[in-house]
């Protein structure tokens, strides 16, 4: 049997030949294999006559300049990397007939498929490529995939570096020192061992009753590996409504456990799990109830289980007033324009709170949908009526917009009671 490698050829015209004459012009393949035994033969050259044109071109003047780069610089074996070689013309003049050459190791593998420029040859270790013309400021970009296979032995532990120079040439640059560039990739020996990590939190830590609270889950894969049959398990407790799955769960372990099965997680890569749930409602909590839902993450693989659960806390608040009234606990007003000036200072809206023994009181304000959006005062406060104020500015310094807020004061168990209230407050602006 044999094989055949066929390729074109050309002799640029900015070589400025003196025109009229011939000029043979002669290159040599070789062929080696570790079973020849007869390698006299292995060798072969051709000429061929170049005759010049008549009409010699006009001579220019540019400054190419070879810039090429790798994309990961690290990686593990197996896993495919990019080159990235950029041509530019840093001028004055247009460049023509322009070559462009990248010699690589053997131990490289090229992925013929993925040029983003056609090749013009490809001769044993070196790939060309030819560019007509590149304007002054213009530049040209060549990228292709590339592999260390498997099948390749490398020290075990280290990171073996790969070495490859690409090369620009045309008959005019008047600054050679710049057109070639070296790129390095290291690799490192497949390994399967990888270190996957799970965060979960709430969109949210505090949420009126029947208000929705968004979950996310996040799996990274934080190692050099690929982590396959990775499967996450998230216990959900009762009394939430869960909806907007994405993606979908598989079937779940039970009926308060959810279950996904993510085939590959590529290295660096993150997998999200996102869904929706809703707070009771219609009385079905008297009081503030804290829901946890916990997440884990099951990888053979994985190195590292330290970091493969976490939980998220939402607290659903019922919406009653137990002051109702107003006795106690109250506002100066019921609309609210903040910023507005009366005299020479701005509004302020009082609250005020009295209470008969000293406690540890919390006061927020809340946006409809349970946002916090500013703490007015927390801590001890003492017995009889406690004023306080809100200028109307959420915590980041900015006036909420108008709509409905919720004055909120918690004091903490004293003395065997515990006060949950609210009052709204309608804030224009």
């Amino acid at each position: 049997s044999s094989e055949v490698i066929r390729f074109d050829g050309f002799v640029s015209g900015s070589l400025n030949l003196p025109s009229g004459q011939e000029f043979p012009f002669t290159n040599t393949s070789f062929v080696s294999a570790p079973q020849d035994t007869f390698p006299d033969n292995d060798s072969k050259s051709a000429t061929v006559i170049v005759i010049a044109d008549s009409i010699p071109p006009l001579p220019s003047n540019y400054d190419l300049e070879m810039d090429k780069t790798v994309s990961p610089g690290t990686l593990q074996q197996g896993h495919s990397f990019e080159y990235s070689l950029k041509v530019l013309n840093k001028g004055p003049d247009t460049a023509m007939d322009i070559a462009l050459w990248d010699i690589f190791s053997d131990s490289i593998q090229i992925d013929f498929g993925s040029f983003s420029l056609g090749l013009f040859s490809n001769n044993r270790d070196t790939l060309m490529w030819k560019i007509d013309s590149l304007a002054p400021g213009d530049f040209a970009l060549v990228t292709f995939d590339a592999i260390v296979p498997l099948a390749l032995q490398l020290p075990e532990g280290d990171c073996t570096p790969f070495s490859n120079t690409g090369t620009v040439y045309a008959a005019y640059d008047t600054n050679r020192t710049n057109n070639s560039a070296e790129a390095v990739v290291c690799v490192i020996p497949p390994d399967d061992s990888c270190d996957l990590q799970l965060t979960k939190t709430a969109s949210r830590d505090t949420v009126f009753e029947g208000q929705p609270v968004e979950f996310r889950i996040d799996v990274t894969n934080t190692s050099l590996c690929v982590a396959t049959n990775v499967t996450i398990v998230d216990a959900i407790p009762a009394g939430l409504v869960y909806s907007n799955f994405e993606p979908q769960p598989s079937e779940p372990f039970a009926t308060d456990t959810l279950r996904w099965v993510v085939p590959v997680i590529e290295s660096g890569e993150v997998f999200t799990i996102i869904y929706t749930a809703l707070c009771p409602q219609n009385g079905e909590i008297t009081q503030p109830e804290s829901f946890v839902n916990s997440a884990c993450l099951i990888a053979q693989s994985d190195v590292d289980i330290s970091n493969n659960c976490d939980d998220a806390v939402v607290v659903c608040r019922p919406l009653t007033n137990c002051l109702a009234g107003g006795s106690s606990f109250y506002l100066d007003r019921n609309i609210f324009e903040p910023g507005k000036t009366t005299g020479l200072l701005p509004e302020k809206l009082v609250i005020t709170l009295n209470i008969f023994k000293i406690s540890d009181i919390t006061l927020d304000v809340f946006d409809i949908t349970g946002y916090r959006i500013k703490r007015i005062a927390t801590g001890l406060q003492m017995r009889g009526e406690n004023s306080y104020t809100w200028d109307g500015r959420t915590e980041n310094g900015d006036f909420a917009g108008s709509g409905v807020y919720l004055v909120f004061v918690r004091d903490t168990e004293t003395g065997g009671r515990k006060l949950e209230c609210y009052l709204k407050v309608i804030v224009v602006q």
